[in-house]
């Protein structure tokens, strides 16, 4: 069921849906985000591509013994950003 909404035009009152508005909007400003509509961040297989190589290669440096807690840091954040990208790249 969609949602009516009311949209005041310039000649006055207009029943309308979201998606309409949105779609108005976008005419009249294209290349543009309204700030209320949810930015969509398509990730690339290059952008996962670079980040598993940042992994890989903080793995290869990698100490064989009392690795600094910065290496652990930043191993870390790689892989949740990592995590981040698959799930954004599975639902883009």
């Amino acid at each position: 069921m969609a949602v009516r909404l009311i949209g005041i035009t310039r000649t006055g009152y207009e029943k309308t849906t979201a998606k309409q508005l949105l779609e108005k909007w976008h005419s009249l400003h294209p290349g543009e985000i309204p700030a209320n509509e949810p930015q969509r961040h398509k990730v690339s297989k290059d952008k996962i591509k670079e980040i598993e190589g940042k992994i890989a290669d903080i793995k290869s440096r990698w100490p064989a013994h009392s690795v600094p807690p910065s290496m652990w840091q930043q191993l870390e954040e790689l892989e949740d950003e990592l995590e981040k990208a698959k799930k954004a790249q599975k639902r883009g």
